[in-house]
């Protein structure tokens, strides 16, 4: 059976289970804090059966108290209902305490997982998926389940105890009575069974049309100049429209089948109270019953109906958190595809040799056209080896399968004989420093975002990659200097100064490996050569692998290797490349004519 790595949005209408059932997944999570459950049991307990204990005195002060004109028994009946009033106010108190103390501490718990799942999770999941269905399940799903644990499933278990208890001491004070109640219950249960699985499924569904509309809106946050400078506010406006409307179309069929449940449920269960009253007065007038009796069995039996009317809405909630749930089971249950090795060692003494036999490779996205076919590369150890081509060539490609973000099914790729395959999957990755073309900046200070590259660096540590990185001189004149918040995504920075950042952030990290895509890519010319030189000192007794489209970066390197579309077509030195009048040749030509 294949590896799910997918999230099921395809299909919304056909959920795994049919009922509630999946909640019990949540047992996990709540199951940490039984003490704080067990207590709001109690509590819960204590609750229910004041109410109940309200009702059955009623009969008592009726028949003892009004009946006979016994003003001491009303005295009595009342410290009793302070008594009980008190017992009931500190025990709901208890447990709303108690049960969102849970709710909170839960969701604590599930939004840590789903985290540590994004972490897990390789970064093929993330090409055919949207991060903003992935952030639903954060938040949107998170909440509706802190709801229903820190409100629906405790009041769902307070009505549940109070209709046992209702039923018990309505059976006790008239049979007859609570026989014909009996006889509504299954036409209730009917409607809720029916239309309980019919808003599940709805809400599901509409769960799904609400992560679309978060994936949309991040979509339009991340390209808000884009969507600016083609002046396309009024159509994604359009786009957005539609996307509610269809969020109001899903909901409006939980909507209409919960609204006449609700409707039902109330109707039969006040009904059939109704006919009961009628019943209970001619016993009363036949004095085969007592106004007391009558009195308390109403009570009762509205308690018991409210109790009843209650779970049946509560019901509705509880489907609702059915479908949040198996959106969060479903997610938490992909397998990531990069993983460790069952026998997986450490790599010690990494001298920096790279062997790259035979790699042919198809994105996940892309399984019609290889982006590398049969590539072969010997990066020496300590020495620059420069790898060039044009767009689209699998430049990148490259280094993303040497960090093992990717894995291939025959090729080999070599860290001084040992497969990356067999290498564990953190030290791997610790053996590289990688900066992109697009450089990451953390929604944080400038200080933090270079101590990312090893976070027990010294502050001389980092002030050293920064000077080394030529970022010192424009993070010392920012408002703030190494403390300034540098925004989301670096947006307070130029392109420049964002690609120095990484570059000091790769310095600090000390890897035997450096691999620079495009490294210098944003820099003017003042501080390319100033960056150029502080990349020339770090190259130093370390293996440096470079991607550049200007090929002026590339000419010292002492191996340059040319690809074509997905091919290698040749390497060589600098000099080699330009005699062999090959691929290389022209790319220099190609920049040299548009240079001048």
């Amino acid at each position: 059976m294949p590896k799910k790595n997918s999230l099921n949005s395809a299909s919304p209408l056909e959920p795994k289970s049919k009922n509630i059932k999946s909640l019990k997944y949540l047992i996990k999570y709540i199951k940490p804090y039984k003490c704080q459950v067990f207590l709001m049991i109690i509590a819960l307990i204590f609750t229910s059966s004041s109410v109940l204990i309200i009702g059955r005195s009623l009969q008592y002060v009726i028949d003892s108290g009004l009946s006979q004109h016994n003003p001491a028994m009303l005295d009595r009946a009342l410290i009793y209902l302070i008594c009980t009033i008190l017992v009931l106010a500190f025990s709901t108190a208890a447990r709303y305490y108690l049960i969102t103390l849970v709710g909170e501490k839960a969701i604590a718990d599930i939004r840590r997982d789903i985290y540590h799942q994004i972490l897990r999770l390789s970064p093929s999941f993330y090409e055919s998926n949207k991060s903003g269905e992935i952030l639903s399940r954060m938040t949107t799903d998170t909440t509706l389940l802190q709801t229903v644990i820190g409100t629906s499933l405790s009041m769902a278990m307070r009505n549940f105890l109070m209709l046992i208890g209702g039923v018990i001491l309505l059976i006790t004070t008239s049979p007859k009575l609570a026989g014909m109640m009996g006889l509504v219950i299954p036409l209730v249960i009917l409607p809720i069974v029916f239309f309980g699985k019919k808003m599940r499924i709805y809400s599901k569904l509409s769960q799904d049309k609400v992560a679309e509309v978060s994936a949309h809106t991040e979509e339009t946050i991340n390209g808000i100049k884009t969507i600016q400078a083609y002046t396309h506010e009024d159509a994604e406006k359009m786009i957005f429209k539609n996307k509610l409307d269809e969020v109001i179309y899903t909901s409006l069929k939980r909507i209409k089948s919960r609204a006449f449940l609700i409707s039902i449920v109330i109707s039969l269960v006040f009904g059939s109270i109704g006919l009961i009253l009628w019943v209970g007065g001619h016993q009363v007038l036949d004095g085969k019953l007592t106004p007391g009796e009558l009195s308390s069995f109403i009570f009762l039996a509205v308690v018991a109906a409210g109790a009843f009317g209650a779970l049946a809405e509560t019901m509705g909630d509880l489907q609702k958190a059915a479908g949040a749930t198996e959106r969060l089971v479903e997610f938490l249950g992909i397998a990531p595809e990069i993983v460790n090795s069952k026998d997986a060692i450490l790599l010690s003494n990494f001298t920096g040799a790279i062997k790259v036999e035979n790699l042919t490779f198809y994105y996940p996205s892309k399984k019609s056209k290889a982006s590398l076919e049969n590539i072969s590369l010997t990066i020496a150890p300590n020495k620059v080896t420069a790898i060039v081509g044009e767009s689209g060539a699998g430049k990148s490609t490259i280094f993303q399968l040497l960090l093992r973000f990717y894995d291939t099914e025959r090729s080999k790729i070599l860290l001084d004989g040992t497969d990356i395959k067999d290498i564990q999957l953190e030290n791997l990755r610790l053996q590289f420093a990688y900066v992109s073309q697009d450089p990451l900046i953390f929604s944080t200070s400038a200080y933090e975002n270079i101590l990312y590259g090893n976070p027990k660096a010294s502050y001389e540590e980092v002030i050293n990659a920064s000077k080394a990185a030529a970022a010192l001189e424009f993070i010392e004149k920012l408002p703030n200097g190494f403390d300034t918040y540098l925004g989301e995504k670096g947006v307070r920075l130029s392109g420049g100064q964002k690609q120095r950042i990484a570059i000091a952030r790769a310095f600090l990290k000390n890897p035997k490996v450096l691999l620079l895509d495009e490294a210098t890519s944003s820099l003017d010319s003042k501080n390319e050569k100033l960056v150029q030189q502080a990349l020339e000192n770090i190259m130093q007794n370390r293996t440096t692998i470079i991607i550049a489209h200007r090929l002026s970066t590339v000419r010292n390197a002492n191996t340059i290797y040319v690809l074509k579309e997905g091919k290698l077509v040749e390497h060589g030195t600098h000099d080699e490349l330009i005699t062999a009048n090959g691929e290389y040749n022209r790319l220099v030509r190609i920049q040299l004519t548009n240079t001048e």
